[in-house]
């Protein structure tokens, strides 16, 4: 039998005991029976019952254990360091925090609400939610945000096969996601431009106006179709459009004119006679009065030639000499140029000739800003 001890037991005293017997014993109408200390019922037996409570206020109205919102239920962990804890939230209502036991064979429940897991788990059903939020592993539609790790090309953070952990989607930065084949970069995707690559080495990027090429376009034996005939400067010229109209790069016949209003020519005279002695000094024809100056090439202040670019450039002359008398032995003309000269000499027999034109034509090497002037001399007294 329990009861509560401070109560006299023996001869003389069998009110005092049936009163301890009445007020200290733990009775079948139940009341207060306080221990003062933890009560041992042995390695073989236990206490048998259809619930338990919690002294803690509020508890709950039904179930086995009735606890309140703040008792918790603890395991100690398997190496003896801490306790395990399965306990409510302050409000109870709807997030729950569930301490998961520590050991890889433990299973648990939960219901209602959201849940948070930290850590890896393995979870043995299709099911991960509540009864009425599920996400099945068969597939389904989430309502909100899924967030995954940033991955890398070596190892993406969205996969699709388990054993090909280097193949898939990854994170790059900001507004930014890639692709991964083989833990190389195949793709990246921006808000203004998609890139493609072949083992990380950039080929195309597009852009919302552009395709941009990063390597040569090999065509084989393929070919691009779906041009538009082109007809602004810019637009892509299609077969049709060449064949007849241009000239082909292994050569042809030319049927029309072809005019470069870039390549360099010009015509100059002399604005009036040259007087000048004929005593073997050599004097700059003064060649003053375009006619013709396609690229602004000749200064007429200068009587020079400048020459726009490197290249070959034809020149071609013709100086006429006036009231050359007897005593005239030679005259000549000269192609003055930065890198060479070029000279063209008349000998007289000593028979005067009132009228002597001397012609030179030549193809002067020039490099850029080179300079050619023309040049006139006569031997003897004579008028240029």
């Amino acid at each position: 039998m329990l009861f509560r001890s401070g109560y006299a037991q023996g001869n003389g005293n069998l009110s005092q005991y049936l009163v301890a017997l009445s007020t200290g014993s733990l009775q079948q109408i139940g009341g207060l029976f306080q221990l003062t200390a933890d009560a041992d019922f042995g390695p073989n037996f236990g206490l048998v019952s259809s619930y338990y409570k919690s002294r803690t206020a509020n508890i709950a109205s039904a179930g086995v254990l009735r606890l309140a919102n703040t008792d918790a239920i603890k395991w100690r962990n398997s190496n003896n360091s801490a306790d395990v804890t399965l306990a409510m939230n302050a409000t109870g209502t709807a997030a729950r925090t569930y301490t998961i036991p520590d050991l890889a064979t433990s299973s648990f429940v939960m219901t209602e609400g959201a849940q948070t897991i930290n850590g890896v788990k393995t979870f043995g059903s299709g099911i991960v939610g509540s009864a009425s939020l599920n996400l099945l592993l068969t597939g389904g539609t989430l309502t909100g945000n899924l967030i995954l790790p940033h991955g890398s090309t070596l190892a993406p953070s969205l996969l699709f096969d388990a054993a090909d952990t280097d193949t898939g989607f990854y994170w790059l930065s900001a507004n930014q996601v890639g692709i991964a084949t083989g833990g190389a970069n195949s793709a990246t995707f921006l808000p203004t431009e998609i890139n493609l690559y072949i083992s990380s080495v950039a080929k195309l990027t597009l852009a919302a106006t552009t395709a941009t090429l990063a390597q040569p376009l090999a065509m084989s034996a393929n070919k691009i179709t779906g041009l538009a005939a082109g007809s602004a400067n810019g637009d892509a010229l299609r077969y049709e459009q060449l064949i007849g109209q241009y000239l082909p790069i292994g050569g042809g016949a030319l049927t029309g004119t072809v005019t470069n209003s870039g390549q360099p020519i010009f015509l100059t005279t002399c604005g009036a006679q040259n007087d000048v002695t004929g005593d073997g000094t050599a004097y700059t024809v003064t060649f003053n009065t375009e006619v013709v100056d396609r690229g602004s090439n000749f200064n007429t202040g200068t009587y020079t030639f400048i020459a726009p670019t490197t290249g070959l450039y034809q020149i071609n002359v013709i100086v006429r000499f006036l009231n050359v008398t007897s005593s005239v032995t030679y005259v000549q003309v000269s192609i003055n140029a930065s890198n060479r000269s070029f000279t063209n000499t008349i000998f007289l027999p000593g028979a005067a000739a009132t009228v002597i034109s001397v012609p030179i034509s030549q193809l002067v090497d020039m490099d850029v800003n080179d300079t050619v002037t023309i040049q006139a001399e006569a031997d003897r007294k004579s008028v240029v």
